[in-house]
């Protein structure tokens, strides 16, 4: 499955309900490139949620929609009245008023959360085509459980389970983690904290677009990298 470059639809939906119709384009025009300015440089999981906040804080009155039409009138002095005699309660009863709006506040504020962390669980690593056929081994030692296996077991799962149509292995870099890059065009060192060893047959499993060179064959021969 291949990832979306588009915000979550829903709280699109919800921007232009509340917005007025003169400011939607304009507002809405701002909002995606925003969106599209966190998505390059963050990726998708943080762009959704970057832009779920952008959209709540932009719900104000300001921008909200004007009643429309003479049959609303009525509708809208009942409201008007009704925000009134609570916001008169609110203030003579401060207490009460006060546990109330927190409880309903921190309430609020838990749903959202919780709705954030589901659409970036949901979202983690949908850029891989066939993600869902993917799956990572791991090994329980004493009841723990942990994400290593024996080296040969990748093969040997292949050669021996017919439903296994490829495997690749990930071996984090040993030591300190650390490795020692020289560019010897810009006459620079460097060290890289997040580098790996792993097998040929990576990006047959794993969707990545390659600004130089080819996905197909850039990990064939020994003593190859592919950099970030």
């Amino acid at each position: 499955m291949i990832k979306s470059n588009s915000p979550p639809r829903l709280f699109i939906k919800f921007f232009r309900w509340y917005c007025h119709p003169k400011l939607v384009k304009h507002i809405e025009g701002d909002l995606m490139e925003l969106y599209h300015e966190q998505l390059k440089e963050h990726g998708k999981g943080k762009a959704d949620r970057q832009f779920v906040i952008d959209v709540i804080l932009l719900c104000r009155p300001g921008i909200f929609q004007p009643a429309k039409g003479y049959r609303n009138l009525n509708a809208y002095a009942m409201y008007k009245s009704y925000f009134k005699i609570a916001f008169r309660n609110l203030l003579s009863n401060k207490s009460f008023s006060f546990i109330n709006i927190s409880g309903l506040a921190i309430g609020l504020s838990t749903c959202v959360l919780i709705m954030l962390y589901v659409l970036d669980e949901m979202n983690y690593d949908k850029h891989h085509q066939d993600g869902n056929r993917i799956y990572r081994i791991a090994s329980a030692v004493n009841g723990e459980k942990w994400v290593a296996a024996p080296g040969p077991l990748a093969e040997g799962l292949k050669k021996d389970f017919p439903e296994v149509e490829q495997s690749t292995r990930l071996v984090r870099f040993p030591g300190a983690e650390k490795m020692l890059l020289k560019s010897e065009a810009h006459d620079k060192k460097f060290f890289e904290t997040n580098a790996y060893y792993v097998d040929s047959t990576f990006f047959e499993l794993f969707t990545y677009d390659l600004k130089y060179g080819d996905v197909h064959t850039a990990l064939n021969e020994p003593n190859t990298i592919v950099l970030s």
